[in-house]
């Protein structure tokens, strides 16, 4: 466990211990294990997961005066539904619960981390810093029984009312985004969405993220990686265009074009690797249509989205992004390169 894990656990178990109400280390052991696996135990079936939190968002009573998210660390938070069910603007029950099911499958934590952050909290007890004495045999008997998922206690149930969904982090920073996407959706019929950005920002975490909450058979995402220019396109007067990094053309006229249609359209990726177009991709349409990636919001076609976000992020945090992803070299070429190319397309369209 790094210092900044273990620093940010202690302080999440310190202020829940501290709450003015009974706080028994199972309930410490149940956020410990939220932090490390999310929610994931609880999504085996994405309609009873549903059921179950229809039930749940009903019984709750309005509390305007709740937090809507509370952090328990490890990029993980706790949604409450009191919270929720006060909120002017909002996503749908259904866009929840996806939250939910999308951060069970991309949050599986493991056993061996999920131990490390026990024994932080058995050392904790030990020294004193949390009221719940010696807890050896806890751990021990729960390491028998397999580290199942732990309930609050009752006391905790009565003094608190904890009514919650556990989700990734991006879910808090995007609540909004969901909102107004079903709004549109709830409106139309239909969204059109582009998440745009600069390089290591987010975009494509953020599109798959959105893919994984309304299901592949709601959601359609399209790259603009996938229209890089061909190689008799790649003349300096195009390279000097802002926005020109990308064949903008052909992703309006097979992309775009195609989507509002209404229809089953086709288009051709381009393959990086071979320098060429690769082969035909048939795509039905969906409800929701994501467009990820630097130039998604050219302004030859912005105005045919129903919404879109363009991402920020720390410089350094981006360098940092791209160099664990493509490695030093390529890292170089971005910023040398590719970045400066991004940085004047943004003053065009934000200017």
């Amino acid at each position: 466990m790094t210092e900044k894990i273990h620093s940010e656990l202690k302080r999440v178990l310190t202020k829940e211990a501290s709450k003015k109400g009974p706080v028994d280390v199972q309930d410490l052991i149940k956020l410990i294990y939220q932090n490390e696996f999310a929610g994931g135990h609880l999504i085996a079936d994405r309609k009873l997961a549903l059921t179950r939190l229809q039930e749940e968002y009903d019984k709750a009573a309005p509390m305007p005066e709740q937090e809507l998210f509370e952090t328990i660390g490890n990029r993980i938070v706790r949604l409450n539904l009191p919270a929720l069910k006060a909120a002017e603007k909002k996503p749908v029950l259904a866009t929840v619960n996806g939250m939910f099911a999308a951060t069970a499958e991309v949050r599986t934590g493991s056993v061996e981390s999920f131990e490390e952050k026990l024994s932080l909290l058995q050392s904790l007890c030990k020294s004193g810093e949390l009221p719940y004495g010696d807890i050896t045999a806890v751990l021990a008997e729960y390491q028998k029984e397999g580290y199942p998922p732990k309930s609050h206690t009752e006391q905790y149930r009565q003094a608190f009312f904890p009514a919650y969904r556990v989700l990734d982090e991006r879910f808090a920073q995007h609540f909004m985004l969901f909102a107004d996407i079903d709004k549109v959706l709830a409106e139309n019929g239909t969204c059109l969405l582009a998440v745009d950005g600069g390089s290591g920002t987010g975009k494509s975490s953020l599109a798959a993220l959105i893919q994984k909450t309304y299901g592949k058979e709601n959601c359609n995402v399209f790259h603009t990686d996938d229209f890089f220019l061909q190689k008799h396109q790649r003349t300096p007067e195009r390279f000097a265009e802002a926005g020109g990094n990308i064949d903008y053309e052909r992703l309006e006229s097979e992309v775009l074009e195609g989507i509002a249609s209404g229809k089953t359209f086709s288009y051709r990726p381009f393959e990086c690797w071979h320098m060429e177009l690769g082969g035909s991709v048939t795509v039905s349409p969906k409800p929701l249509t994501v467009v990820e990636g630097v130039y998604s919001l050219h302004p030859r076609y912005k105005e045919r989205y129903d919404l879109s976000v363009i991402l920020k992020e720390d410089y350094q945090e981006r360098l940092k992004r791209i160099r664990q992803r493509d490695g030093e070299e390529m890292l170089k070429r971005f910023v040398n390169e590719w970045i400066p190319m991004e940085d004047r397309y943004f003053e065009m369209i934000l200017r």
